[in-house]
């Protein structure tokens, strides 16, 4: 019997070899586990940049048009209605401003890899629905005839926008969470087969007192993981209006980049587990 239980752990090993062993070299690999971490970081740091240079030349954008409009303000009604530019300039200057805002993550939604089809395709539907109405607005502006028109429309762009953003960034955040929901999806399949090959080797006979000790850790990793982007999904969903927007999604935010070094955490002592097993 003691023979069989040897043999029935070396073809397990033999197998796991195959498979199980890819935590080290292939697994991370083929499921992109290591590079998709190391994705993220960059990703996250180029839309910090991107963010940054768009602040910048908003901020640009908006004093320019805010000195043309302060300028126009002051004109008398009959004045300004006889020059309708600076008005009709600073609307679709901030319906611009939103067009882009929404256009980048649009081309980070779409680009976005290891997400949920459903969640994806709704966020990136609502982009195009409110990019269009925006669209439709500027050709309002154009076709404005009065001050009045004007205004009514400004006063609509900024409601919307308002309405529009934060919707926006919450199916974001909830497309960052199916994101990490499938990376943490990968984990559980490597735990699952590392916790087969401590068990084939157990049945062989095998000292595994210290693979258990690195299982039970590899366990407790995982369900930090799976309650970190539990937290961050929670954050995300109680995003519903405009005042708590930025920070809700920050803390959600956060939780995530927690939920990957928790992950970074899980794949060295995944590494370590199948040393162990492999003594």
């Amino acid at each position: 019997m003691q023979t069989k239980n040897k043999k029935l752990f070396w073809i397990s090993l033999l197998f796991f070899s195959m498979v199980v062993s890819r935590v080290t070299t292939g697994v991370w690999a083929q499921t992109g586990l290591r590079e998709k971490v190391k994705e993220i970081r960059q990703e996250s740091q180029e839309i910090r940049e991107e963010a940054r240079e768009m602040f910048q030349k908003a901020r640009e954008d908006y004093l320019q048009a805010r000195t043309e409009i302060n300028s126009w303000r002051r004109l008398s009604e009959y004045e300004k209605q006889g020059d309708l530019a600076p008005a009709k300039n600073f609307v679709k200057r901030s319906i611009a401003m939103a067009v882009r805002h929404l256009s980048r993550w649009q081309v980070r939604l779409e680009a976005m890899e290891a997400v949920s089809r459903t969640v994806k395709d709704q966020a990136v539907a609502e982009i195009k629905k409110a990019i269009d109405w925006l669209n439709q607005k500027e050709t309002a502006v154009d076709q404005a005839a009065t001050v009045d028109e004007i205004r009514t429309i400004g006063q609509e762009v900024r409601r919307y926008w308002q309405g529009k953003r934060w919707l926006v960034k919450k199916m974001f955040g909830l497309t960052l969470v199916s994101r990490a929901r499938s990376i943490e999806s990968r984990s559980q399949t490597v735990m699952v087969k590392l916790e087969a090959a401590v068990n084939a080797a157990e049945q062989a006979g095998k000292d595994v007192a210290d693979a258990k000790l690195l299982l039970s850790d590899l366990k407790e990793k995982s369900s930090e993981i799976s309650a970190k982007i539990a937290q961050a999904e929670e954050k995300f969903n109680a995003i519903a209006d405009s005042e708590n927007c930025d920070a809700l999604f920050r803390e959600g935010n956060q939780l995530l980049k927690e939920a990957y070094q928790e992950i970074n955490s899980f794949r060295d002592t995944a590494r370590e587990l199948w040393q162990k097993i492999k003594e």
